[in-house]
């Protein structure tokens, strides 16, 4: 227990370790509610969640589920909260996080209709099996095995998603609140009051309880650009002058950032976490513009240059270590969903950038 929240530390697929991968999730509780604050993906985590929530179940009548935003590793087991008996459900999410939510729900619930790995090569509705390109020819080998392998893999991070019949509460509008001397926007929901902020994706929230001090900040110190172009790069410094100067002002006593194990609890540890996030934003910069100038302006070529550069540059093989494990090929072949049921929510991930002017 941190001072009232829980932190549920996020673990393998497997379940069996610990992973600064899949994303903390956080329980407190609060007038027999519950309030998780994100979910986590994957099967091991689902079933640690679970377990936890049958616990708080006994004194908690009632759970409510908010969402930092709308990325697959904070929303992944959503639907964990309908697999323990509580008397009521809500769930919360910035009302942009939709674009996120609706086509990985399409998605969980596609895969789970799939009988062939032949249809999942051709349905463009799957564009994550284009990741494994490599094993569809030991499908022509072992189909069966194949498939499996992969719908349990893929059933892992998207087939538990879906919430419904629960209604989701989707926050527009942001109401102004004053968070110590700083006049904010967002929503009061229980003893919470959730910030909207600029930065890593246009639906990020921070989660603050100010009875206790503590400062969920979701992945606002990771800069996802150019991994999907939907990141601000320029928002993301206002995020973090408030997130110090918060906590200079004493308001805000410790930081929980969704990948990082330890919690943040002085100023001086703050500004050193901000200032290595900065690093690795500058140099991204650096690469796109060398990608724009020298290269095909392609995001893989930007990772082949982070990638080369991390043997001899310690800020290149921290944002390779910690941010950005991820192969040339694997980001080569990310395309957009197609969510044909509603063409107003598309979460489009793009293999190439602008060049710059």
């Amino acid at each position: 227990m941190v001072d009232g929240f829980e932190v549920v530390e996020g673990v393998l697929p497997n379940g069996k370790g610990s992973s600064t991968s899949i994303p903390a999730v956080y329980l407190l509780p609060h007038e027999r509610t519950l309030y998780m604050i994100d979910s986590g993906a994957g099967e091991g985590m689902r079933k640690k969640l679970k377990r936890r929530l049958k616990e708080y179940s006994r004194d908690c009548d009632h759970i409510v589920l908010i969402n930092t935003h709308g990325h697959i590793d904070h929303i992944g087991n959503n639907g964990v909260i309908l697999d323990v008996p509580f008397e009521t459900q809500k769930h919360y999410i910035h009302h942009k996080g939709i674009g996120y939510l609706v086509p990985h729900v399409h998605y969980g619930k596609a895969m789970k209709r799939v009988r062939s790995f032949h249809e999942v090569l051709l349905n463009p509705d799957f564009p994550h099996i284009l990741y494994f390109l490599p094993i569809a020819g030991a499908a022509l080998l072992n189909e069966e095995l194949v498939l499996r392998w992969v719908a349990k893999l893929m059933l892992s991070w998207y087939g538990h998603i879906d919430s419904d019949p629960i209604e989701i509460t989707k926050l527009r509008k942001p109401k102004k609140m004053k968070v110590g001397k700083h006049k904010v926007k967002g929503f009061e929901v229980g003893p919470f009051k959730l910030i909207f902020v600029a930065g890593h994706s246009p639906d990020s929230m921070l989660v603050f309880h100010e009875p206790s001090g503590d400062l969920v900040v979701g992945d606002m110190t990771f800069r996802l650009y150019p991994l999907w172009d939907d990141s601000d790069s320029d928002g993301v410094e206002d995020t973090f002058k408030l997130m110090h100067d918060l906590m200079a002002e004493g308001v805000v006593k410790r930081v929980l950032a969704s990948h990082k194990k330890e919690m943040i609890t002085d100023l001086d540890e703050l500004d050193e976490f901000l200032a290595d996030a900065r690093k690795i934003h500058d140099l991204l910069d650096v690469l796109i513009a060398e990608e724009a100038k020298e290269g095909k302006g392609k995001v893989a070529g930007v990772y082949r240059r982070l990638k080369k550069r991390a043997a001899t540059d310690e800020v290149a093989r921290t944002a390779v270590k910690m941010q950005f494990p991820i192969s040339p090929f694997f980001m080569k072949n990310i395309i957009a969903f197609r969510v044909k049921e509603d063409p107003r929510y598309q979460y489009v991930a793009v293999d190439r950038f602008k060049k710059a002017k």
